[in-house]
């Protein structure tokens, strides 16, 4: 992860004939103020174009020392935390994910806060536990 972000590249991730093969009609596209080779050409297209989404749990005791042997995420990376949902989202979002629930039953914001669960994945991962026992009723 930290060599794609940084570089643009993934070190032995194509063969020399799979790499001939991608790169052969690159050099029509390699625009006129480009001096380089093709594939420096399509290592910049990479780092142009490549968007990733990593979703990373703050709580996990290896949170730390994920971000720390990724320094790029420090330097090639934007940082979107989310630290919670608001409350209305907390009352709807069972409801959207288990539709045949009903709307005077669905307490899982409150359930959720009250258990101490810390992040929203979790709270997803209890809806999920709730309707495969509904699913096995």
């Amino acid at each position: 992860v930290n060599c794609l972000l940084c570089s643009g590249e993934v070190p032995g991730l194509f063969s020399p004939e799979e790499l001939d093969t991608l790169l052969g009609p690159l050099k029509e596209r390699m625009e006129g103020d480009f001096v380089g080779t093709v594939s420096q050409f399509f290592t910049r297209q990479v780092l142009r174009n490549l968007h990733v989404v990593f979703i990373l749990d703050s709580t996990n005791p290896n949170f730390r020392s994920q971000c720390e042997a990724n320094p790029a995420l420090y330097t090639k990376c934007e940082f979107v935390w989310l630290d919670g949902w608001a409350a209305g989202t907390m009352s709807r979002l069972p409801r959207m994910v288990i539709p045949e629930l009903d709307k005077d039953k669905s307490s899982f914001h409150v359930i959720h806060s009250g258990m101490g669960m810390a992040t929203p994945r979790e709270y997803l991962n209890s809806l999920d536990v709730y309707n495969s026992v509904l699913d096995n009723k």
